[in-house]
């Protein structure tokens, strides 16, 4: 009787171990696909960025575009010293839009990529920490199975019944000796 409960105990904190080791590898298998995800996240934010920042370099050529076209059908020349003041405060208004939004979407995928770096290290966590907890609830499972089969069923002092010694040791009370 007591071995076979010592043989369920055992059995019971293998189970537990093999479960703790597979939830610790399926949350670094987790953190690894969310670190990926965050990383292809961050290149389409780059990407994204780049075609805004075209797109800033675009409006800008068609206002000073416009604005020439505008000197040019007033009558006041093109060439004229307040035309190209205009016309090259467009220019540079314009490049700092387009500086703006390539830093900005840089900026934004260094955070997604450093994210991801974050997610990959708390995978490696849960797994060691997982790693751990197995090997604590084998070595404990195995204290607990070899203290049944040492210490077993005994008889109370007074004579009358059988308790669990055992139980008592691990409760730290003794109710009646050890015989």
């Amino acid at each position: 009787m007591v071995l076979g409960m010592a043989g369920l105990s055992a059995g019971g904190t293998a189970l537990s171990v093999m479960g703790s080791l597979k939830q610790a590898k399926e949350q670094n298998k987790l953190a690894k696909f969310q670190a990926k995800q965050l990383e292809q996240q961050a290149g389409q934010t780059e990407a994204a960025g780049q075609y805004a920042a075209l797109e800033q370099r675009r409006q800008a050529e068609i206002l000073q575009s416009r604005a020439l076209a505008i000197a040019g059908a007033s009558g006041g020349g093109t060439l004229d010293p307040t035309v190209l003041k205009v016309i090259s405060g467009l220019a540079v208004e314009g490049e700092r839009a387009v500086q703006s939004e390539i830093y900005n979407s840089k900026s934004q995928a260094q955070a997604q990529r450093l994210q991801a770096t974050s997610t990959r290290y708390e995978g490696y966590q849960a797994k060691k920490a997982g790693t751990i907890k197995a090997f604590s609830t084998a070595l404990s499972g195995l204290a607990d199975a070899g203290g049944m089969a040492s210490f077993g069923m005994s008889k109370p002092a007074g004579g009358g019944g059988s308790t669990p010694s055992y139980i008592d040791f691990q409760r730290g009370i003794n109710r009646g000796g050890f015989n």
